[in-house]
């Protein structure tokens, strides 16, 4: 693609997320029968159901996903679909960056276009012992979450944010304490996004973009 084609690209993001309950038996079978059985059998390997259905629900909203904004068959986009050495997924052949997570009721799929490698992160707000985590916040950041109304919620957002900024980096939960710490205090864009009541959804990408999307299914 000529520099011109890439200037030409407009920057955006686009989030999909769905709730467990979205990959009825239906869209289970569906997404199954889509997978190549190499990447089915890794996905098959996680011991708990409750992870396998969040792997493959989060593959089904990429398929979805890229049908949409590319008119791509779904059994295109998976096959494609593969990680690098430090986890972080891709689609071969594709423009959009992508990045997956899940947790309590919910899993989130986001692409980027014209904004460099992207990062998404959704945590449940729940309680936690606090001081289990003090040593990934700076000074200045863990004075806010204790100063905080619900320490447990700012600390959850501190979390999604420094998570989707080191997934645009590769890094994610391989990263050291250190860059733990530096997470959101870099160059990379971010934004909370509205999920759900008891969640805190973030993404983050390399650059600005001009249209950002959330679309719950």
């Amino acid at each position: 693609m000529s520099p011109l084609r890439r200037a030409q690209e407009p920057a955006q993001l686009v989030v999909f997320a769905a709730q467990n309950d979205f990959l009825d038996s239906g869209r289970e079978a569906l997404c199954r029968a889509l997978l190549p059985p190499e990447k089915l059998e890794a996905v098959l390997r996680y011991r708990r159901e409750r992870d396998r259905r969040q792997r493959l629900l989060a593959r089904l909203l990429l398929a979805l996903a890229l049908r949409r904004l590319e008119g791509w068959p779904e059994r295109l986009a998976l096959e494609r679909l593969g990680h690098e050495a430090a986890g972080r997924p891709y689609v071969r052949g594709c423009s959009w960056r992508i990045s997956f997570t899940h947790a309590g009721e919910w899993v989130v799929c986001a692409l980027g276009k014209a904004v460099g490698e992207i990062g998404v992160d959704v945590e449940r707000i729940r309680p936690l012992d606090l001081w289990d985590f003090r040593q990934i916040f700076s000074a200045r950041e863990w004075r806010a979450i204790l100063d905080a109304p619900s320490s447990e919620r700012e600390l959850l957002r501190y979390w999604t944010l420094k998570e989707a900024v080191l997934k645009t980096r590769g890094l994610g939960l391989l990263a050291t304490e250190d860059e733990i710490r530096a997470a959101g205090s870099g160059a990379e864009i971010w934004m909370h996004l509205p999920l759900a009541p008891g969640y805190w959804l973030t993404v983050a990408a390399q650059r600005p973009w001009r249209k950002l999307q959330l679309e719950k299914l």
